[in-house]
């Protein structure tokens, strides 16, 4: 069962290299493609030529020869197969690079982290009211301070190399474009609420994760578990629709560790509410 999962969580780095490799090199293709479509073009002539003139010479068959013909001499014969070589190819080294990037090594840092759930708060806890207002008034669309909550779960699995934390690299993609967003290190604005009954329910704070793990060497097998916060400013229609994000723990070494899905993890401490004491203060 565990090789099981720890082949499931390298699929799941090796993927997320993968797309973040796409992003970053697309132009790649550009210049890799049409390089490496040559080269097959040069192949075909020279080696796929050579074994079809031998089949011609050597071999009397009656019924492939004239498919064989036709399909080679065919004018899209060609481009097509260019065409995928110079997809396919670059594809290929970017693969590569990803399962290269992803492997774990003896003296690489292997920095597990997933999500354990997260949650987009307007910022004003007065929100409903204050769009109703501006409602009233006929403002459909208006700016809006959001914050993004993560609470996620990360561990070394290296036992060689202990690693502490630099960074943590937030984006969120805004119509086509990706927008790091600032991390605001103040949790207090919001609460975890057990219970729905407001006399009967208990509230504590949210841990926060960038303290616990500030200066702290992350040492083999111990988990630590806490939240983020990160701020969004955009329009309310924006935020009416969803909204994507990507979460990146960058270490010591400059090192970049995506935050993988959510896995099965217990969440029954309650939900995320804003303060009420910050709410008397505003």
């Amino acid at each position: 069962m565990a090789t099981s999962s720890t082949f499931t969580e390298r699929i799941q780095q090796w993927a997320s290299q993968l797309i973040t490799d796409l992003r970053k090199r697309w132009w790649w293709v550009f210049i890799v493609g049409p390089t490496f479509a040559f080269i097959w073009l040069l192949l075909v002539d020279r080696v796929i030529g050579f074994a079809n003139k031998y089949i011609d010479n050597h071999l009397s068959l009656s019924v492939l020869r004239p498919f064989v013909h036709n399909s080679w001499n065919s004018t899209i014969t060609k481009p097509v197969f260019a065409l995928i070589a110079g997809i396919l190819v670059p594809f290929a080294i970017l693969l590569v690079h990803a399962y290269l990037e992803t492997r774990p090594t003896g003296d690489k840092p292997e920095l597990f982290a997933h999500f354990v759930r997260s949650h987009l708060m307007p910022r004003n806890a007065l929100h409903s009211m204050t769009d109703q207002l501006l409602k009233a008034r006929g403002r459909e669309n208006y700016e809006m301070e959001s914050d993004f909550l993560f609470e996620i779960f990360v561990v070394n699995r290296n036992p060689n190399r202990p690693i502490t934390i630099k960074d943590f690299i937030c984006e969120a993609k805004i119509g086509e474009n990706w927008k790091r967003l600032a991390r605001i290190n103040d949790l207090t604005t919001y609460q975890l609420q057990k219970g729905d009954d407001e006399r009967e329910s208990t509230r504590k704070d949210l841990i926060n994760f960038a303290d616990m793990t500030d200066r702290i060497p992350l040492t083999y097998g111990i988990g630590y578990r806490g939240w983020l916060r990160f701020e969004l400013v955009t329009d309310k229609n924006t935020l009416e629709k969803q909204v994507f994000t990507r979460l990146n723990i960058l270490d010591a070494f400059g090192e970049s560790h995506p935050v993988l899905p959510p896995e099965p993890t217990d969440t029954t401490d309650g939900t995320v509410v804003h303060n009420p004491a910050k709410i008397l203060q505003t």
